[in-house]
């Protein structure tokens, strides 16, 4: 290994530094992404319940409707 491949103190603290940032952004990306995910399963609960509000809904007009006949 030449001289130019051996990190210095100096370099050897660059890449310390850069690997602890890497590693604060993977953290801070992976909390967002679950965040996210949070926030999907959320808002997938509440369409699913307003949905199934008017689905019922649906059903006592269709059975109203059925018995006006």
């Amino acid at each position: 290994m030449s001289d130019s491949q051996i990190p210095d103190g100096t370099q050897a603290s660059q890449v310390k530094a850069l690997e602890a940032e890497l590693k604060d952004a993977l953290t801070s990306l992976q909390a967002e992404r679950e965040s996210k995910a949070e926030a999907v399963a959320r808002i997938k609960a509440e369409a699913a319940a307003k949905l199934d509000v008017e689905r019922k809904a649906n059903m006592e007009a269709v059975a109203r409707l059925s018995a006006e006949r």
